[in-house]
């Protein structure tokens, strides 16, 4: 989206234990886009510190924050201030509850509002008016909190099984800790090509994601990202099985 309105990007890299690395001649900054409560596609929760000192670095006019999970603690890892006049939040619903919801919500600062729903009005056409009357009595009743304190247990399992079935692979450096999120990351040594991994890993009608295309250029790390949306029980654990016959010996 950034590329097609004809920006210029620049992908700084992320490490949990370190923080953003910082370029050496910071120029002007616009916006600062970043992830929420959970760091995609890594799949571990980020860390309001690091943000704070990347934003202190580059003084970004705007800081984006995509929370695409609902946390259910007090959100230590969002930068967000809902009175500040440069921080804005995206979440999605589809993410937190299923995807066929595709609702989303942006909360800016109060001299947004009137740009944000003028340019809303002439690029959309309007929402789906009874989900969002459905889901605004579902919210009220708290029923979205228990929704999410659920299915993030679930989640939570979800990942575990995958977890345990990878982290011993030939050649696997980290497995993302199971941390409630919708997605699991597998880093790999240096020199393994992950886009054929997960080419090969697709005729199995095994799907996920390489890791390097999404990494920065000077940020070597190779790996795989899978989701644990889909299935869940005996078929999470079979699949998740052939899923590890399938890498072995793709990874020798």
């Amino acid at each position: 989206m950034f590329t097609a309105a004809g920006l210029n990007i620049d992908m700084l890299p992320w490490r949990p234990e370190a923080g953003h690395a910082l370029p050496a001649t910071p120029g002007p900054v616009a916006l600062a886009y970043l992830t929420g409560s959970h760091h995609y596609p890594l799949s571990v929760p980020t860390r309001a510190e690091h943000k704070q000192r990347l934003c202190e670095a580059l003084s970004p006019t705007y800081v984006v924050e995509d929370d695409y999970e609902f946390n259910r603690d007090d959100h230590p890892n969002l930068l967000f201030d809902a009175h500040s006049e440069r921080h804005l939040l995206v979440g999605s619903f589809s993410k937190m509850m299923f995807p066929g919801l595709r609702l989303g919500y942006l909360v800016v600062p109060r001299h947004l509002a009137g740009p944000m729903n003028r340019l809303r009005s002439e690029l959309f056409r309007e929402g789906r008016m009874l989900d969002q009357a459905v889901l605004a009595q579902f919210i009220f009743d708290g029923d979205l909190d228990a929704w999410c304190r659920r299915i993030q247990r679930d989640y939570l399992g979800r990942q575990q099984v995958l977890h345990d079935q990878l982290r011993s692979l030939p050649q696997v450096r980290s497995v993302s800790a199971p941390s409630s999120a919708i997605s699991l990351c597998v880093e790999f040594e240096p020199g393994i090509n992950d886009v054929a991994i997960a080419q090969s890993l697709l005729k199995e009608h095994l799907i996920v994601r390489p890791l390097s295309p999404v990494c920065a250029s000077s940020d070597p790390r190779v790996g795989l990202v899978m989701g644990v949306g889909m299935l869940s029980g005996e078929t999470l654990v079979r699949e998740a099985q052939r899923l590890r016959r399938c890498l072995e010996p793709l990874l020798r």
